[in-house]
Parts: C-alpha cells; structure tokens; sequence
C-alpha cells in the first residue's frame, strides 16, 4: 500500500507575509545572479501566519529547489520550486573581424540562463574585453569569452620603462615613463624622463618602448 503524500499550493494559503518574495529574497541575498525566476511553490505543510526566522537550502538552486523554513513558534515546513537563474553576459553586437581590438560599442549585456551560458564566458562587466584584440573573427550576438580574446595585460600609465632608440647608425636607451594606458604591440606616447622630451614608439614589452628614426 503507497503512502500519498498531499501537496499544498501556497497560492491557497492567505497569509499575513508573501511567500514568493520570501524565497526570492534570501535566493537574492545568497547568490550572485542577476536575475531569477521562482515557479509555484509547494509544501507537506501548512503556514504559521508569520515569516520564517530561518530559510535553508537544501536542493539547488537552480533547477528543482528545496528549502527548509524555521519559525519562532517552532513549526518547520518544506518547500519544492522551480528556480531559473540568469545571468549578464558579454555579447558582440556586430560581426568582428579576428585581431580586432574590442571597444565599449562592439558590446551589449543580454540575461542568459545559468545552465545556458558557455564556459568561461565574460559576465556582467565589459571593462575585462576592453582593449583586448580577437584571436579568431565573430559573428553578432557571439558570447564573449576569455578563449576568444588575446590575454594581454594593460600598462598603465606613469609605469617605468626602457627606452630602445633604433636608427641605421646607432642603438641608444634611456629610461622613460608611459604618458597614457596601452597593451603590448601597441603604439604610445613616452616622455623622456631626462630631457622632458614626448616621443612615440612601440610597447615591444611591458618595460621595453621601441623608437625607430
């Protein structure tokens, strides 16, 4: 003989305190998702009348959710839902040719499921693509990922760096100091740190501007 277990839809308890929102709050608080969708939630249990002083997940999120509810009286309920979590990823807003260095207008943010979202995807921030070249050409509304990006590291500016003079003559350095932000195999400005002198030369390294004559 089966043991029938009866289920309560929630939505037929009037209660002084709404339950979803509960839910929704503590997921909130305790994940880091942009946004999440709760499904009905269901209970073995009746409600007291007021909110639990304590919520425990035992099951997901996301997916089929489990949660334990305490209350001051004492009474503890379980709850069954379906949670959906999404997140904002990185997204190419047109088609982009491969070596292409990313600006903040090739990129929009777009809600992705969770489950849904490729493995190691750029989420939620563009500032991590910006200024980073393409390894391979993208069509639009491509996630963007770290496997698709050069890893470059930005120079900052004010750092330090050697000089290398190149002419057909002769070979010189001195010691310069980078007068804007730049990656390595890009053209910046450099001053002189002796003569106060502003040339342009290119990054061959993180310590190391090449100027040509």
């Amino acid at each position: 003989m089966f043991k029938v277990l009866m289920i309560l839809l929630l939505c037929n308890q009037n209660l002084s305190w709404d339950i979803k929102s509960t839910v929704a709050t503590h997921i909130k608080n305790n994940y880091p998702w942009a946004r999440i969708e709760i499904g009905e939630i269901e209970t073995s249990n009746s409600l007291p009348d007021t909110p639990p002083k304590s919520i425990k997940v035992i099951k997901g999120p996301p997916g089929k959710t489990v949660l334990k509810l305490e209350f001051e009286n004492g009474e503890r309920a379980t709850l069954y839902t379906q949670v959906r979590a999404f997140d904002l990823v990185v997204m190419s807003r047109r088609a982009l040719r491969k070596g292409h260095i990313i600006e903040g207008e090739d990129l929009y943010l777009t809600p992705v499921e969770v489950d849904r979202i490729p493995k190691g995807a750029l989420i939620g921030d563009f500032r991590e693509a910006i200024g980073k070249r393409l390894v391979r050409s993208i069509v639009a509304n491509t996630p963007i990922s770290e496997y698709i990006l050069e890893n470059r590291t930005k120079i900052k500016r004010g750092h330090r760096v050697t000089i290398v003079v190149n002419s057909p003559n002769i070979t010189a350095s001195t010691v310069g100091e980078l007068k804007e932000d730049g990656y390595v195999g890009d053209y910046v400005k450099v001053v002189n740190v002796s003569s106060r002198k502003i040339i342009q030369g290119v990054l061959i390294d993180e310590n190391t501007v090449e100027v040509e004559y």
